[in-house]
């Protein structure tokens, strides 16, 4: 009967933690799937900002693709 009591409110515990942690993302407006805010509607790169985010891009891709590249040599192609 101990047991039961233990778990019970444990789980009464979990349940009001979770229920205080869905109330505070309510009342702040915070949708917990968003990971960065939107920008404002007037917001707007510059020409040479859009160049340097397309120059930043390509310059990540070709990083991360090398970066797998000697990731997938140094664990499967081993000689």
């Amino acid at each position: 009967m101990n047991n039961w009591m233990t778990l019970f409110s444990w789980m009464l515990l979990l349940l009001m933690v979770r229920l205080s942690c869905e109330l505070s993302e309510e009342q702040s407006g915070g949708d917990p799937g968003r990971k960065e805010p939107e920008p404002p509607p007037d917001f707007e790169l510059t020409p040479e900002q859009r160049k340097w985010a397309r120059k930043a891009a390509r310059n990540y891709a070709r990083a991360q693709e090398k970066k797998w590249r000697r990731w997938n040599e140094a664990m499967f192609e081993r000689k």
